[in-house]
């Protein structure tokens, strides 16, 4: 493995991209404000209250679980904001993180918002990128900071409560993933983009940063194809594991950013586009010590995260893009797929056996959430539906038609789901006993 500061000298005479092409890449960092200061907190950034949603799929493990979210018979509006996605750009749309009172949800024009969570007002708006394709990055909230990236390569700390950016962060030319602050660690992790390079369209790099500044602690070696996924981490087995487009999974040690293992799903001498692309996000199940993640072979796989061997694997019949929920208790993962499926499966975490499956009515990239008593599972649809369904059986408890189709994941809290359409408004909606 390179040393950090190799990989710095060398990442500095790469050419920035878009609009900051003057710009260097590299691991910079560019505190715009006291980036040391903690205001004489014991931990600035926890802990979060236990019913909280602070991170794209909910914590490190990225179960997708709503600890205290209960979801009721029925569903309301409680408020909407117009349009508050808009580009026609395909990838999955942001998802929103809940600190107390507040809902932090980009926008994928590039504004980073935060909401009165119980009302829809907003509190703040801080612009970070112009153009382009803006925010497609779910942030990372802590107790002070809201973490996010962008596609300009940046991965952006913002205060809290006044949207203030604090530190920012540059390694590659694109983060479409999401970040994680991992609290055991005191260290966040993240995934970025770099340029496009022959024989492949590009690469990029898993990074550990420093919360109070965002410098890198370490800096993987360079993967061969970019990670539009978010990275996974097991913090009590010391692992971070993320996979790519060229159908490669990889994980690295929390500890030094050495390469554990890597599984190749499209072996071969050359990259065969389209394959097995690797962009649903890891959900670790720590009871079993594996790793879910689905790909564009249509399959679901379960793999052991000690070594990388495959526990078993599960064929959907459609495109995997949406990531895994997990209910380590009763033994089920929760998957959503692509056409020609359109369906989210309910699949045994010990066998890969089928348990149920749901017809969505459309593809499913929304990522399955869980509420916190586990006996419901909520997801949007490209048919224009959010669905909330029975966890055991599968079967349809409520549908609510919005303004289009669903590529963004539910933020679950108490009895609020927080979901945006594509090109479409974000909704605070309410569950209740109003069948």
């Amino acid at each position: 493995m390179r040393t950090t500061t190799i990989l710095i000298a060398a990442l500095s005479m790469l050419i920035g991209c878009g609009e900051e092409k003057e710009e260097p890449l590299g691991a910079q960092n560019n505190c715009v404000a006291d980036c040391n200061a903690n205001n004489g907190e014991e931990d600035p950034f926890g802990p979060a209250d236990t019913e909280d949603w602070t991170s794209f799929r909910n914590g490190p493990l990225r179960t997708g679980v709503a600890t205290g979210a209960i979801v009721g018979p029925g569903v309301e509006e409680v408020w909407r904001v117009d349009d508050h996605l808009t580009t026609e750009y395909g990838a999955a749309k942001p998802s929103g993180a809940v600190w107390e009172d507040m809902l932090y949800y980009p926008g994928d024009f590039g504004d980073m918002k935060a909401f009165n969570r119980h009302t829809g007002e907003e509190i703040w708006s801080t612009r970070l990128i112009d153009g382009g394709n803006g925010i497609h990055s779910s942030p990372a909230v802590t107790k002070t900071t809201v973490l996010v990236g962008t596609y300009r390569g940046y991965m952006h700390a913002l205060d809290r409560e006044t949207g203030e950016e604090i530190w920012k962060y540059r390694i590659g030319n694109v983060i479409g993933s999401s970040p994680v602050y991992v609290e055991e660690h005191g260290a966040i992790y993240v995934s970025h983009e770099t340029p496009r390079e022959e024989p492949l369209a590009g690469g990029g790099y898993v990074t550990k940063n420093d919360p109070f500044t965002g410098e890198a602690i370490w800096v993987s070696e360079k993967l061969h194809h970019w990670p539009h996924a978010s990275v996974a981490v097991d913090p009590v087995r010391n692992i971070v594991a993320v996979g790519a487009n060229d159908g490669i999974f990889h994980a690295y040690s929390t500890e030094t950013g050495e390469e554990l293992w890597a599984r190749d799903f499209e072996p071969g001498d050359e990259f065969d586009p389209g394959t097995a692309d690797i962009k649903s996000t890891g959900a670790i199940s720590a009871t079993r010590g594996t790793i879910l993640f689905g790909t564009w072979d249509k399959n679901l796989y379960a793999l052991n995260l000690a070594d990388g061997t495959t526990a078993w694997e599960f064929n959907t019949g459609g495109r995997v893009m949406g990531s895994v929920a997990l209910d380590d208790d009763a033994g089920r993962a929760y998957v959503p797929s692509l056409g020609p499926a359109n369906a989210v499966f309910a699949v045994d975490l010990d066998t890969g056996e089928e348990l149920w499956k749901f017809d969505a009515g459309g593809s499913v990239l929304s990522s399955p959430a869980l509420s916190g008593d586990k006996k419901t599972l909520v997801f949007g649809s490209g048919s224009g539906f959010v669905f909330a369904v029975d966890a055991e059986t599968g079967n349809e408890i409520w549908r609510y038609e919005v303004d289009g189709p669903v590529t963004s994941s539910p933020t679950l809290v108490g009895d609020m789901i927080y979901i945006a359409a594509k090109q479409g408004s974000l909704y605070g909606l309410r569950t209740c006993d109003c069948q």
